[in-house]
């Protein structure tokens, strides 16, 4: 890689979390972050928390 921009990475994970609702104290489920990396410069392009599994869909919707 030669130049900023040139290729992005974007990986998924699950964080080791448990989200939980406000009113009642029930578990609600574990967000997943995905990251957008540009692999010259290893800087943080975008991220996104949600409670949704991956899929292109999802982040098509978000742009």
């Amino acid at each position: 890689m030669t130049a900023p921009l040139e290729q992005v990475q974007i990986d998924h994970t699950v964080i080791d979390l448990i989200v939980v609702d406000d009113r009642d104290r029930q578990p609600i489920g574990r967000p997943y972050l995905t990251l957008a990396i540009d692999v010259f410069t290893r800087c943080v392009l975008g991220m996104v928390v949600t409670l949704e599994a991956p899929s292109a869909p999802i982040y098509c919707s978000q742009r």
